[in-house]
């Protein structure tokens, strides 16, 4: 005898409900957020797109906004990943979705800083694990955007140890505090090391789907490059 399983209506929809007003909340947190003003229609895309409930929940959370569904809906986002193989320049801008910043210390500030993370360095006190941002949550990137860094300095005689980091929340002060997630390292070793720090230029490119960071030593004119993906 063949076993069946029924489930009631009411609960196979409920399996859908976070879903849903996940899906509501992320399109009302962007809209709430000034980068786009006069929405007057929002596109499904996606086999998730044809999903009655889905639709159904847009069409409640957002009633003056038209809801357009494409009979492909199913093989657009494939049509879109193919055409961008193809001609990459299609897509002229991106909104950046974290704030991208770097891992340095600056002198410490009783005012403003925790005692905790002071540290003194050549008879200076410093505060360590600083966030510093150089790319911004939800700005327009322009594809080629180059962003020149203010000077940095190596944290020892070889060189210096730069942590990348990103975070979703405003007015981070630490990289410590589970605020932040950290994207990646980058090592960069200097020529003819000396007792004396060296003056180093960073470049940030949001060129493409990854972004570039480049150090030079302005002394030796020697440089490196890293690559870091964007995060989405």
């Amino acid at each position: 005898m063949q076993r069946k399983i029924r489930i009631e209506p009411i609960f196979a929809k409920s399996l859908f409900k976070t879903t849903c007003d996940n899906v509501v909340t992320l399109i009302q947190s962007v809209l709430q957020q000034g980068t786009v003003v006069n929405v007057s229609s929002i596109l499904l895309v996606g086999g998730f797109a044809e999903c009655k409930m889905v639709q159904n929940a847009l069409k409640t959370a957002f009633p003056t906004i038209n809801i357009i569904l494409q009979d492909d809906s199913g093989v657009i986002v494939l049509k879109g990943a193919v055409l961008f193989g193809y001609k990459s320049d299609i897509i002229s801008s991106r909104i950046s979705r974290y704030t991208y910043g770097v891992s340095c210390y600056v002198p410490f500030d009783k005012r403003f800083h925790e005692q905790k993370r002071k540290i003194a360095m050549k008879g200076e006190s410093y505060c360590i694990k600083i966030f510093d941002p150089f790319m911004w949550i939800n700005t327009s990137i322009q594809v080629g955007h180059t962003i020149i860094k203010k000077e940095y300095s190596t944290d020892n005689k070889t060189g210096c140890m730069c942590r990348v980091y990103i975070t979703n929340k405003d007015n981070v002060m630490y990289t410590d505090t589970g605020e932040c997630t950290l994207l990646g390292e980058f090592r960069f070793s200097i020529k003819n090391p000396c007792r004396e720090e060296k003056e180093l230029k960073v470049t940030f490119n949001f060129g493409d789907t990854e972004f570039s960071m480049t150090v030079l030593d302005l002394e030796s004119k020697c440089e490196k490059k890293e690559f870091f993906e964007i995060q989405r």
